[in-house]
């Protein structure tokens, strides 16, 4: 048994870390799965098919993922990846850049590409209730976007570095999640 054969059970009562038990078998614990990790995950596996499997019909809806799930693309022509969304520059999405910036966008759909030809990101603001906090950002992401170069003629893309393949999967993606453990 994992914890005392009683009806209510407190912290004292509990024969083995939690967090002990969810590790996975080949750190020396149980495998159970650690609900938490396993979910993001999953999540993982939308931003993965954003990128590689557009024709889904949930692409371009709001994704479950937060700025903890995010992981970079490589930018080609800008036409794939998401000006606000994707982890593009300096591998961080600039919504998490520019929170404020990004709360005041009327467009908040645009490709890279679009975002950047002729600075479109700047007319999509709203400036009506811009405060220095707003301009400081602003500032920080125009610099920042202002040094991205676009390769016309190539794709953007992906590559999950987790796997010798290059492919995301739900397993790599869980057992990444331990490779600072010990065992």
């Amino acid at each position: 048994m994992l914890w005392a054969c009683k009806e209510v059970v407190s912290g004292g009562e509990c024969k083995v870390n939690w967090h002990k038990v969810c590790r996975p078998k080949e750190l020396g614990c149980l495998g159970v799965l650690d609900l938490e990790k396993f979910s993001r995950a999953l999540r993982l596996r939308w931003l993965w098919d954003e990128w590689t499997a557009p024709d889904k019909p949930w692409v371009g809806s709001e994704t479950p993922n937060d700025a903890s799930d995010r992981y970079p693309g490589t930018i080609g022509d800008g036409s794939k990846a998401s000006f606000w969304s994707s982890s593009w520059l300096d591998d961080t999405p600039p919504k998490v850049l520019a929170p404020l910036i990004f709360k005041v966008s009327r467009r908040k759909k645009r490709s890279v590409r679009d975002a950047l030809d002729s600075q479109n990101w700047v007319a999509d603001i709203n400036v009506d209730s811009f405060t220095v906090e707003h301009l400081e950002q602003y500032v920080r992401l125009w610099d920042r976007s202002s040094l991205v170069q676009l390769t016309p003629g190539t794709s953007d893309s992906i590559i999950w570095t987790m796997s010798p393949t290059g492919c995301y999967s739900t397993s790599s993606a869980y057992k990444t999640q331990f490779l600072a453990s010990l065992p």
